[in-house]
């Protein structure tokens, strides 16, 4: 078995015991914090964190901000996702069968590499830059 094989096997193993492990109460909690109503507070302190420590210049850092974000959105969704062209387990044909999907919700169809995650660390290697100085 070469690696990669070993790579994948074990990647699809854990994803089948972690997905088969689902509680109806704890899939409706997840699924709510997966809408953006949730995550306005911390968006909130970040956008207060950023109008207190810049004063004069948060509206350029909120424009960069929002550049930085529609950046790595688009390069990680618009190029790599379909350059690389690995499926998401929910639209892979051998697993779709086995996964458990709250609200029938299943996702887009790639899902490497994570929008989530590039646009995260954007987000944060950006404020670190601008602001490296004031923590």
């Amino acid at each position: 078995m070469q690696m990669i094989d070993y790579l994948l096997y074990i990647d699809q193993y854990f994803l089948l015991k972690i997905n088969g492990m689902n509680t109806p109460w704890l899939d409706q909690i997840m699924s709510a914090l997966t809408q953006g109503i949730y995550w306005l507070p911390l968006f909130l302190l970040v956008i207060g964190f950023i109008i207190f420590n810049s004063q004069w210049k948060a509206i350029s850092v909120l424009l960069f901000l929002a550049l930085v974000i529609v950046l790595t959105d688009q390069i990680s969704a618009g190029l790599i996702k379909p350059w690389v062209g690995r499926l998401r387990p929910s639209h892979e044909p051998d697993l779709a069968d086995f996964l458990h999907f709250v609200n029938g919700y299943k996702g887009g169809l790639y899902g490497f590499v994570s929008s989530h995650a590039t646009n995260a660390f954007g987000v944060a290697t950006f404020l670190w830059l601008v602001f490296r100085n004031n923590i």
